[in-house]
């Protein structure tokens, strides 16, 4: 039993050993002999607590890894000790709430798996609203606000698409007389519409519209002058006429303004069936096609310029757009031809020149670009061409622009590795280097059509300039050279500052 117990103690002790070796601290120092970090190695990887200082000595960043990996709450530093961002992580990746600050405010967004979700928020340090931005996969989508700090009021709207800002809006504002001007827009705590109206000098102008907030249907609209209510027939209100088969039942069914299609007329046959739908804007046909009774587009539909060219053509199945869908210039030329399935792109999507040359393909699956991108100058040449996957380009890449050809290579639309320019005809290197994250890093070279040196940069893992910078004339020799350090010009020549 004695034997069995030391035994056990024994093995103990010499675990302990062992855990206690493969951890240990490393301090890290620049060439200044300033502190650059302070952490601990658990089998070479970083894991624990780390700190992270400028050159100046002041605190970079601060917080835990796990086995090589961010985790927690990360905290990074101005060079002059302010807070910058605060960043949560699990296992290396972002999640949860990430704060960053700028001088006068700071924003509030939240990650899920290295991807912004819900909303961004941008407050003021006195914790007044100035801003939300809906996000959805990682980009704007949806509406957002700007707001006034004085009263919370809603002054700006902003509407996005997959990214794309779509439209902003400037409402409830002041002159500088201090008096309503513009647009004026009620919304209630739901961010639904109750009263748009217009105000000149503080005064209602123009027309008033309101809202009947369980449908969000139009209510009312009025029309204003210096605050009055000017009762007048300029406000379109639509007459619905109906004309009728001997039989009885309707043969039609349409709305217009001042005995002029202005809206949508529906055909009937003798059944009661939906023949044929027609949208018209002021007498201008827009539009054909088959709108169902629950107002759904049904079947092949023609949209049309002014002149009545057609302008789009394709299928609707339930409001979706499905099959092969053709889009043609003023002149009736095609300049697109796509693939929809269930109302989302899927297939080859291409783009043409007026004479019928190919401009651009593109291949898609439920809605998003993915597989090979080409695209041609006028005259069949490629001057694009790449791999998209989820709308991002990846992989390598080609683009022609005058008579440079660029080589790079991209992650997640981020450019990520080889980045090389060359002269298109004699493809000569004219530049090369390399990028991280979308940052340039390690040596950067530029040459003359020579083929000699014109230029040397170093650049570290973050982005920033570090090292020599070295600039050549045409036969080789040097003209001058500057010395950075972490961004930071240390050195012009032999001349140290």
């Amino acid at each position: 039993m004695k034997i069995s117990n030391f035994l056990i103690l024994f093995l103990f002790f010499i675990n302990y050993l062992y855990s206690q070796d493969s951890i240990k601290k490393v301090i890290n120092y620049y060439d200044n002999k300033n502190i650059s970090s302070i952490g601990f190695l658990k089998i070479d990887k970083p894991h624990g607590y780390w700190t992270n200082y400028h050159s100046n000595g002041n605190l970079r960043s601060e917080g835990k890894f796990n086995n090589g990996l961010l985790d927690s709450t990360w905290k990074y530093y101005n060079t002059d000790g302010s807070l910058s961002q605060i960043i949560n992580y699990i296992d290396g990746i972002k999640n949860g709430d990430n704060y960053k600050y700028y001088d006068k405010y700071f924003t509030k967004c939240k990650y899920h798996n290295d991807t912004l979700v819900d909303t961004c928020y941008t407050f003021t340090y006195s914790q007044k609203l100035l801003k939300s931005i809906p996000y959805k996969n990682g980009v704007p989508d949806g509406v957002g606000y700007d707001y006034d700090t004085l009263d919370n009021r809603i002054i700006t709207i902003y509407t996005y698409k997959n990214g794309f800002l779509l439209s902003r809006e400037s409402i409830n504002r002041y002159d500088e007389n201090n008096k309503k001007t513009g647009k004026w827009i009620e919304i209630d705590s739901t961010k639904k519409i109750k009263q748009e109206i217009y105000y000149k000098n503080g005064l209602k102008y123009g027309i008033a519209k309101t809202y009947d907030l369980k449908t969000d249907k139009l209510k009312s609209i009025q029309r204003y002058e210096a605050d009055t209510m000017i009762v007048t027939s300029d406000i379109k209100i639509h007459d619905i006429k109906r004309d009728y088969y001997p039989n009885g039942n309707i043969k039609s069914i349409g709305s217009y303004f001042n005995d002029i299609p202005d809206g949508v007329r529906r055909d009937y046959d003798i059944n009661g069936k939906i023949i044929a739908s027609y949208i018209f804007r002021d007498g201008i046909l827009e539009a054909t096609g088959i709108i169902d009774e629950k107002g759904k587009y049904q079947g092949k539909w023609y949209y049309f310029y002014e002149n009545g060219n057609i302008y789009e053509t394709g299928n609707y199945r339930n409001n979706l757009k499905v099959g092969e869908w053709i889009v043609y210039d003023t002149l009736g030329n095609i300049i697109e031809k796509m693939e929809y399935l269930n109302g989302f792109l899927d297939g080859e999507y291409i783009f043409y020149y007026p004479n019928g040359n190919i401009k651009r393909k593109i291949f898609y699956e439920d809605g998003l670009a993915n597989g090979e991108y080409v695209e041609y100058d006028i005259n069949g040449d490629i001057i694009a061409k790449g791999k998209l996957y989820n709308d991002e380009r990846i992989d390598k890449w080609i683009y022609k622009v005058n008579n440079l050809l660029y080589e790079v290579e991209f992650t997640n639309d981020i450019l990520n590795g080889k980045y090389e320019i060359k002269n298109y005809k004699t493809k000569q290197t004219l530049y090369k280097g390399r990028f991280f994250d979308g940052k340039p890093i390690n040596k950067h070279y530029t040459y003359y059509e020579n083929r000699e040196t014109k230029m040397i940069e170093s650049y570290d893992i973050a982005g920033e300039r570090n090292g020599w910078e070295k600039l050549f004339n045409e036969q080789g020799y040097l003209i001058y050279k500057v010395l950075y350090r972490i961004g930071d010009v240390t050195r012009i020549g032999n001349e140290k500052l």
